[in-house]
């Protein structure tokens, strides 16, 4: 029987939060996109003044 480990690691905390760094990429990628859609439309409709 091998002997006991003396090296004990101590318990860590439990993982409470939600992962939202996705989420939050996600939200920033559509307000990119839709921040392009407004600027491609108003220099369409400036175009034809």
């Amino acid at each position: 029987m091998p002997p006991p480990p003396t090296h004990v690691t101590p318990p860590t905390l439990p993982h409470t939060g939600a992962d939202v760094l996705g989420l939050a990429g996600i939200g920033a990628g559509a307000l990119l996109v839709g921040a392009g859609a407004v600027v491609a439309a108003r220099r369409k409709s400036g175009s034809q003044n």
